[in-house]
């Protein structure tokens, strides 16, 4: 059994524990209420940010069209400056450089082998009117035939 002095230092210690407890939880519903409102000021700015236009933006975008307008009406017509630097006021522009549509060409050094699908001799002739028929157009692929040991382009 604890002696009456240790009884009063255990009471003594309980009371001091239990201020430091409330000082700490009141610093604990200080912090929690300060995050909180940073929370919301964060939430605040990213809806400014990322949030649609309001209609007043949109009234001041035309605000600054008709004034460019009406600036435009007020202003003099351009004239042509004459003198001998016309090349001056010009700018060069490159010209853009766009790269080849469809595949690169076979090599040149591979061995061709060209096979021709021609009419046979019996449908070389018109059937309305019997005329022979003449080569009006021709359309060439290349392929390229890999048989093992040897590389070839068929056209």
């Amino acid at each position: 059994m604890p002696t009456p002095d240790e009884v009063i230092a255990l009471q003594q210690a309980l009371a001091e524990a239990l201020k430091r407890n409330e000082s700490l939880a009141g610093e604990l519903r200080v912090t929690r209420a300060e995050r909180d409102l940073l929370k919301e000021k964060l939430s605040k700015f990213s809806r400014q940010l990322f949030a649609a236009s309001s209609e007043a933006a949109v009234l001041q975008k035309d605000m600054f069209f008709n004034e460019a307008e009406d600036l435009g009406a007020q202003a003099e017509p351009a004239t042509e400056e004459s003198g001998d630097n016309d090349d001056s006021d010009k700018i060069d522009v490159p010209g853009h450089k766009r790269a080849k549509r469809g595949r690169k060409p076979l090599d040149p050094a591979l061995p061709r082998e060209v096979i021709r699908h021609e009419l046979p001799e019996g449908e070389r002739v018109c059937p309305h009117d019997g005329a022979r028929l003449s080569e009006i157009g021709v359309e060439a692929s290349e392929q390229l035939d890999i048989i093992p040991q040897q590389v070839r382009v068929i056209r």
